[in-house]
């Protein structure tokens, strides 16, 4: 009865999801979609790029095929949230700059990335914590796409300027891929009346795969995506 109840409120509400550069792609938020789908939201989770398809790596077409996306939710739904993960924070706020979303939320999104060699030394150093599973069972990206990754940063970090929706940022203070710096910029870019960056302390990259901390992300997304705001 509590989840018909949950279902018939967030009818027409959807929450688009848009995930990292990763061979899970949007699997990497598999917990996250999990939680959303039993607290009755409709979620979209479309893949931004194809990894069996070496020539798909058209950065703008990347980005394009995700406003799409975003276009055809909206015209479905009388609210909708969007939640971009890593490269995706990047995609998510070019979506939120060229489409009216209710809410913008951005994990530990990739405005700036840490370089491989730097990832191997502070990888080295740091403890990983816990996480759900790893990536073995999934197809490997194309080495072709690092270049489309580096690319969709370049030609689309500018896109948080224009992001004008209430703005949620969260980032682990542990991340060892992206740099707690890229979220401040985020935060300083935006021209979002309403705007909030939420530091985990302890917390790595893959957020909501923390067994430790995802049950508070969870709530902190939930929280904002319904709570009232005024100007």
């Amino acid at each position: 009865m509590k989840s018909i109840f949950k279902r018939f409120r967030n009818r027409n509400k959807a929450i688009l999801i848009v995930h990292g550069y990763s061979k899970r792609r949007w699997h990497a938020l598999d917990p996250l979609i999990s939680f959303l789908e039993a607290e009755g939201y409709t979620l979209f989770f479309p893949a931004i790029y194809n990894n069996l398809d070496e020539n798909d790596s058209d950065a703008h077409e990347w980005v394009q095929r995700m406003i799409v996306e975003a276009q055809n939710v909206t015209k479905r739904f009388e609210k909708v949230y969007v939640i971009g993960f890593s490269m995706g924070g990047v995609v998510a706020s070019a979506i939120a700059a060229a489409v009216k979303v209710n809410r913008l939320i951005l994990l530990a999104p990739a405005f700036e990335y840490i370089t491989f060699e730097n990832l191997k030394n502070k990888v080295k150093n740091s403890l990983l914590p816990k996480t759900i599973e790893t990536d073995m069972d999934y197809p490997p990206i194309p080495l072709s796409f690092e270049r489309t990754f580096k690319e969709v940063v370049k030609d689309f970090k500018s896109s948080i300027q224009y992001v004008n929706c209430p703005l949620l940022i969260i980032h682990g203070s542990k991340d060892s891929r992206i740099p707690l710096s890229s979220s401040h910029y985020a935060y300083e870019k935006t021209c979002s009346f309403h705007k909030q960056l939420i530091v985990l302390e302890g917390v790595n990259h893959n957020l909501v795969e923390d067994l430790t901390y995802n049950s508070q992300i969870f709530s902190l997304i939930q929280s904002f995506i319904e709570k009232t705001l005024t100007d």
